[in-house]
């Protein structure tokens, strides 16, 4: 586990590994890598949002609400990993928060998308919005 520390913590100087920790998170079976890497991906954008133009923030916000509402399909596998979900519900939060005075579009369409996922049929996408929310 200290192996995959040292080499996901690489990642966090730039932005550009966006990709390769996105490449790691919905590909890697090993969870701590998976958490690790939604992890590095939360610094990413504490570190780099002020950097980032609008349409890539737009791109980066729709990717964490996609991967909230549907991780069966994003990871490939049925269960839920909790850790991984809160870490990437914590970069929701994240994006906001340095979205608020920045990108209010982005602040203001995160809770509508988030209603999305609690009107799902589903009961665990519904826990994850509610989750989300709070």
């Amino acid at each position: 586990m200290r192996e995959a520390d040292t080499q996901l913590k690489i990642f966090n100087d730039d932005f550009g590994n966006f990709f390769k920790l996105k490449f790691i998170l919905e590909n890697s079976t090993n969870n701590y890598a998976r958490y690790l890497s939604a992890s590095a991906l939360k610094n990413q954008i504490q570190d780099n949002w002020s950097k980032l133009p609008s349409e890539e923030k737009k791109w980066v916000k729709q990717y964490i609400l996609t991967f909230l509402m549907t991780p069966s399909m994003v990871l490939g596998v049925q269960t839920y990993q909790k850790e991984v979900t809160k870490m990437m519900m914590l970069l929701l939060a994240k994006m906001a928060k340095v979205a608020w005075l920045d990108d209010p579009d982005i602040k203001n369409e995160i809770v509508p998308e988030l209603t999305k996922l609690i009107s799902q049929q589903d009961p665990r996408h519904k826990m994850i919005g509610l989750q989300a929310i709070d």
